[in-house]
């Protein structure tokens, strides 16, 4: 009897603070500042205990870790030379998530988290996907992990993940191949995305930028090296920044990043 009449105390209490929330959250755009500064206080000493009970939950819910890539890579190309899918879709990471990281933050898996924000409001995860976490892949070939991305109010210009190939690949890539991102990334909000190839061959880098358009049939975009300097004999290192334009109060979920390389002349 007990036990029940705790457990309907804590769902009145979750309901009433999730009303007193969306309130103020309303009343933020009329309110005085002192109040306002008052209520951005509270609601961060609020982000670290319920980011902590969230990866507590996930780290029980998720089950052993996943030791291999179990998720078919996607249809590509027959003629591709590499398809890489960072481990981050296919094996748990320790830690799964992150509050106010630092610009520069490895995330495990083969992505890093960069950003020019003064206060990184924001948190990430690496969470099942799945109708429970509300990253439900589009493709039947989904990967077990996804990435939950919530932004708060954030000061900056970007925020990036950058995916790096294996270093072993930069020498055998040449002038003569087109690379691919596919993706599978969804938004709350409206945003300019962007994805940019990175080639860096002795001390020089060599880029190409290219948007992303969500609302497109397609899920990829193609980088041709055929128009760059880059010099395959010293190549060190090619990764990949997804570049997300200031997600201020937004959240991304990214279900599958994988990065394709091919011949130019492939049909």
């Amino acid at each position: 009897m007990l036990s029940r009449i705790a457990l309907i105390f804590e769902t009145l209490l979750h309901r009433l603070a999730t009303r007193m929330l969306t309130r103020r959250a309303k009343a933020s755009e009329t309110a005085d500042p002192l109040t306002v500064r008052r209520w951005r206080r509270q609601a961060r000493e609020m982000q670290i205990p319920l980011s902590r009970l969230e990866r507590t939950a996930n780290t029980r819910l998720q089950g052993p870790a996943i030791l291999s890539e179990q998720a078919e890579l996607p249809a590509g190309p027959k003629d591709a030379s590499l398809r890489y899918r960072p481990p981050f879709f296919t094996q748990a990471t320790r830690p799964s998530g992150l509050v106010r990281p630092a610009s520069a933050t490895s995330l495990g898996g083969g992505i890093t988290l960069h950003h020019d924000l003064e206060e990184p409001e924001l948190s990430l995860r690496q969470v099942r996907n799945g109708v429970a976490t509300g990253l439900t892949s589009h493709d039947d070939a989904a990967t077990p992990f996804g990435c939950l991305l919530e932004a708060f109010e954030l000061r900056g210009s970007f925020l990036s993940l950058a995916i790096a190939i294996p270093p072993k690949e930069a020498q055998k890539t040449r002038r003569e191949d087109l690379v691919r991102l596919t993706y599978d990334l969804e938004l709350d909000l409206p945003l300019e995305v962007f994805a940019r190839l990175n080639l860096r061959h002795g001390p020089n880098v060599e880029q190409i930028v290219r948007e992303i358009d969500l609302q497109g049939r397609e899920s990829f975009v193609e980088f041709d090296l055929f128009y760059t300097k880059y010099e395959p004999e010293r190549g060190r290192d090619i990764w990949v920044d997804l570049i997300f334009q200031t997600p201020t109060m937004n959240i991304i979920r990214i279900r599958d990043l994988t990065i394709i390389r091919r011949p130019r002349v492939s049909l």
